[in-house]
């Protein structure tokens, strides 16, 4: 039973910053896309239809950004 606790249970509060790394990881990933999406769109004049996959790529960037900053929130409140 040891073994299953040591693999499965719960992790100390020492954990919670991965959260807080993978949040920054996710903000500069986006950084990295749009920034550059949205220069090269305008200096190739691409159509609505690349604005709207740089639209829907970022939104998944900044979805995953708040869910892990939201995470770390929670983690930090659930350890105090």
């Amino acid at each position: 039973m040891n073994t299953v606790n040591d693999l499965f249970g719960p992790l100390g509060r020492e954990y919670c910053v991965w959260f807080f790394y993978l949040s920054i990881f996710a903000f500069i990933s986006f950084l990295f896309y749009a920034v550059p999406a949205i220069f090269i769109g305008i200096q190739k004049r691409e159509g609505m239809k690349y604005y709207y996959s740089v639209i829907f790529v970022s939104a998944l960037y900044l979805i995953t950004y708040f869910q892990n900053r939201l995470l770390y929130t929670m983690c930090i409140g659930s350890v105090q």
